[in-house]
């Protein structure tokens, strides 16, 4: 009797997914053996708390994982779990990457010196792994290279059909000329939002204040706490990067995308996690040209000219990054490609390699990103036809809040 009612009992229960212990483990220890991914390449290698016995106790745990998964067929799982199945693969093998290189590391009782990651041990190697964590994805250095080839030339014409000499119009002294600016394009650029992205009551109020850390005296702008941080970089500003910068750092980059990722359900073991691929690759991507002239911006030529040229500088970047740390190009060498593109802009050539030195791989996150979400815009353009919805298109995109950009395609699978 007790036999019969065990089988009637596990007939009536609903059977586990073979992805749930997977993402349980993940959920319940992953924060054990996985490591922040750090600015400086420095904080990336091992260190002092970094001892074998831990790695080797990390290996195997990622190797269990990776046997669990290798037993499940996808294609058998829902189309959620998919996506959850291909997130975890990727996390695996990532790790798995990175603890390979700690148990070098220690086997071989390497020490950090100073100099650029090229120059430490296993440089380029590092530098691979590096490139898989900034961007989510496994693409090579020389794919990456040739991306940033192709996209400067494309680029560079965008910037030639756009050509502009600014004026002194152009440029101000005032905070609050520079302010009012980047409110004029906010009301622009929120009065289109609904439109063309998903979910555009979530935000809170956009604030603008000039950059005051210094260690980020090195980028135009950045974004936190629901604030757009300008760099005047000298003491004039130039209004004609507002529109791009704007974009990227505010509406719909990243205040407006992390504000609607803060408002999505997604499974408890990735709730914390974020990838730059993703984050600085919609920011990026939403900085094209027809998505700024759908909100509103880029209404002149100078400010079109602006956004391609700092593209072009991203795109030579992708250039210089792998160049400089991978091939162990020295400085030289870097501006020589530098000034091929934008030889009237040396000093930002500089500025940009001594960043690339010393967060290297993180620049490439950028443009990878957003050719990768380009590349499915393009794909599910063709597969809809005149059904496809860019509204419909975003609102896939960031249905899942922050993943790798290699596993974007899975959320376009039924």
């Amino acid at each position: 009797m007790t036999t019969l009612l065990a089988i009637l009992l596990s007939l009536s229960s609903p059977i586990q997914s073979p992805l749930q212990p997977v993402m349980e483990a993940f959920e319940l220890e992953f924060p054990s053996y996985a490591v922040p991914l750090a600015l400086p390449y420095q904080g990336n290698l091992p260190n002092r708390s970094t001892t074998l016995s831990k790695v080797n106790k990390g290996l195997s745990w990622f190797q269990d994982r990776q046997a669990e998964l290798a037993k499940i067929i996808p294609s058998t799982l829902p189309a959620d779990e998919r996506l959850e199945y291909h997130i975890l693969q990727f996390e695996t093998q990532l790790n798995l990457e990175r603890l390979q290189l700690y148990q070098d590391w220690l086997v071989t009782d390497a020490k950090p010196i100073e100099g650029s990651i090229y120059q430490q041990h296993q440089g380029p190697t590092w530098y691979q792994f590096l490139l898989h964590s900034w961007t989510g994805t496994f693409l090579t250095p020389d794919s990456i290279q040739a991306l940033g080839y192709h996209m400067a030339d494309r680029f560079a014409e965008g910037r030639k059909q756009n050509q502009h000499t600014a004026g002194p119009d152009w440029f101000t002294q005032s905070e609050v000329d520079i302010v009012t600016r980047y409110q004029h394009l906010n009301e622009e650029a929120v009065s289109q939002i609904p439109k063309l992205f998903p979910g555009g009551d979530h935000m809170a109020p956009l604030k603008y204040e000039p950059v005051a850390n210094p260690r980020m005296g090195n980028v135009p702008g950045y974004y936190n706490a629901n604030t757009l941080y300008y760099n005047t970089f000298r003491s004039t500003y130039d209004l004609r990067q507002c529109d791009w910068l704007y974009i990227h750092e505010g509406i719909p980059g990243h205040h407006y995308q992390l504000s609607y990722e803060r408002s999505l359900e997604v499974p408890p073991y990735r709730q914390s996690w974020a990838y730059a691929g993703y984050r600085e690759g919609w920011a990026a991507y939403v900085e094209e040209e027809s998505v700024g002239l759908a909100l509103g911006l880029y209404q002149s030529a100078a400010t079109r000219h602006s956004m391609y040229e700092w593209n072009l500088i991203r795109a030579v970047r992708l250039v210089l990054d792998v160049g400089l740390n991978y091939y162990g190009w020295d400085t030289d060498q870097a501006m020589e490609v530098w000034n091929q593109y934008l030889p009237e802009l040396s000093e930002v050539g500089h500025r940009e390699i001594e960043r690339m030195l010393r967060w290297p791989a993180q620049v490439v996150s950028y443009l990878v990103g957003a050719h990768q979400i380009v590349q499915l815009r393009t794909q599910q353009m063709q597969v809809q036809g005149p059904e496809f919805s860019l509204l419909a298109f975003h609102a896939r995109v960031l249905s899942q809040g922050s993943i790798p950009v290699c596993t974007l395609a899975q959320l376009f699978e039924s």
